[in-house]
């Protein structure tokens, strides 16, 4: 009889799968043009206001302020482990750091800063390009707007990876290992809080994909670390099976004289 794959192996299995549709799905969104058109789909005044609005209250958690909240939900509604606590803030900070130190290595045009750096009918030709390193200013790109003032630690440079969808996935990584019970209510606040990037034209569908492979990759590298599993139940308690011979054996013996004597005397003193 063949055995059966266990539920480690196939959440394995599938969080492998995830990695490699992002690793490629990454690429062919930047390099297709479905970038910028996502981007000029996504403006802002194309979303009606309750939309936006809706979509906005997403990002904390993708934020420091989120990740913060949900160790102290950890460590109020859970065991309040101080290696439960560590890891869902090393989860979502390094998952953030680690994007943050790309960025000026990468350097891609946010899509609400495009306009600074190119004309309105060159903005959906050269919607998410990569520039390229930029250590004091990028004056080819248009010398006389940007100057010496977009350098290497620039904002506006700074598209690429997605730092709050790295930050999200990595936590939604770390809590869904620790709440099974609530995984698909985790992975669907960090695909919202892609979606929310994209849509406050923060960043590209790609940059949102590559944070997403990222925080994956960070979130579970901390948990093996970390060396948590999920939440289990409390083991059952298992009855003990006794037979009533065995119990009446050990349980009565036959009194001696003076046991015999001292009963008789107590019932006698009763009467």
């Amino acid at each position: 009889m063949a055995a059966q794959p266990s539920k480690s192996s196939g959440r394995k299995l599938t969080a492998i799968a995830i990695c490699v549709v992002l690793a490629v799905a990454a690429p062919v969104s930047a390099a297709s043009g479905l970038d910028a058109w996502i981007a000029d789909v996504c403006r802002p005044e194309h979303l009606p206001g309750d939309v936006k609005k809706s979509i906005g209250m997403f990002e904390v958690f993708g934020h420091g302020t989120g990740v913060v909240l949900a160790a102290l939900l950890v460590g109020v509604l859970g065991s309040g482990d101080f290696r439960t606590w560590a890891r869902v803030l090393a989860s979502g900070f390094l998952a953030g750091i680690v994007a943050v130190c790309i960025k000026p290595w990468v350097t891609r045009i946010r899509p609400s800063r495009l306009a600074e750096f190119t004309s309105p009918t060159e903005m959906t030709v050269s919607g998410g390009r990569f520039v390229g390193v930029r250590w004091t200013g990028s004056p080819e790109l248009d010398g006389d707007v940007v100057g010496n003032t977009y350098g290497f630690f620039h904002d506006a440079l700074h598209a690429f990876p997605s730092g709050h969808s790295a930050t999200a996935c990595a936590l939604a990584v770390c809590l869904a290992n620790l709440y099974p019970d609530g995984r698909f209510v985790f992975w669907w606040l960090a695909v919202m809080v892609m979606v929310q990037r994209v849509c406050a034209q923060a960043h590209y569908v790609s940059d949102t994909l590559t944070g997403a492979l990222l925080g994956l990759g960070v979130g579970m590298l901390v948990n093996r670390w970390f060396g948590l599993r999920a939440r289990q139940p409390p083991p059952k308690l298992q009855p003990i099976n006794v037979s009533s011979s065995t119990l009446a054996t050990k349980s009565w013996k036959e009194p001696n004289s003076s046991e015999r004597e001292c009963s008789a005397k107590i019932g006698s003193a009763k009467i």
